[in-house]
């Protein structure tokens, strides 16, 4: 996994109850260890309503509206622990609640030496043949989007906000649960599907962003 990822999310779409989303009840279902969930009910950020729940601890935001649940971090080492608390969430304390889809985000911010990434995005667009002076464009940017089997994939490539000299490159991966293979109590497991899911988000990211770079005539580091 590239040393520059710095984000990653994943959000379940359906039909949630965002008031049973406290983090006094995950601590005390064991989603939360007690200085988790100490934090996070010290927070001022901490709201928890009928429409709209949310709460963060060092590690770790979770928020909940009526039609999404997610959770994410900015810390590559606790991805997997991120899987692992939403299929506990979701396959053991919660499996009533009817998921429709799920969508993992990994963003990256890939330090490119001395050169202006505003610029250099500029410099690979077509503005001439649009009729546009490329001294009159002070930043460019892309979105690439793709639908291929159940799955849309969304990239976008852009300057990065903590610097001049950093590229983002802000990867999507939204899956429709397929047709489930119902299981005992009616359910299928979602631990499976978010984990594959995770693993090949990961190949086909870490598979593109050497070619991205080397693309726009950036220095590797």
């Amino acid at each position: 996994m590239p040393d520059d990822l710095m984000g990653f999310s994943l959000t379940l779409f359906g039909a949630m109850n965002p008031a049973i989303h406290h983090p006094a009840w995950y601590g005390r279902v064991g989603l939360l260890n007690p200085d988790a969930e100490g934090y996070a009910q010290l927070d001022p950020g901490l709201i928890c309503s009928g429409d709209f729940s949310s709460f963060r601890t060092a590690t770790l935001t979770v928020g909940c509206h009526r039609d999404r649940w997610i959770i994410e971090t900015g810390q590559p080492d606790l991805h997997i622990e991120l899987l692992a608390i939403t299929s506990r969430l979701f396959d053991d304390k919660l499996p009533q609640t009817p998921i429709q889809s799920y969508e993992l985000a990994l963003n990256y911010h890939i330090s490119c030496g001395q050169r202006s990434i505003a610029k250099e995005l500029v410099s690979i667009m077509p503005l001439a043949s649009w009729g546009i002076l490329p001294d009159e464009i002070d930043a460019g940017a892309f979105l690439i989007q793709s639908t291929r089997d159940n799955t849309h994939v969304s990239l976008r490539i852009e300057p990065s906000q903590r610097g001049t000299s950093m590229l983002y490159l802000g990867f999507s991966f939204r899956h429709g649960i397929p047709v489930p293979v119902v299981q005992e109590g009616g359910r299928f497991s979602l631990q499976p599907l978010i984990s594959q899911a995770y693993q090949n988000a990961v190949t086909y990211t870490s598979g593109l962003i050497g070619k991205i770079v080397a693309s726009i005539s950036l220095p590797k580091e």
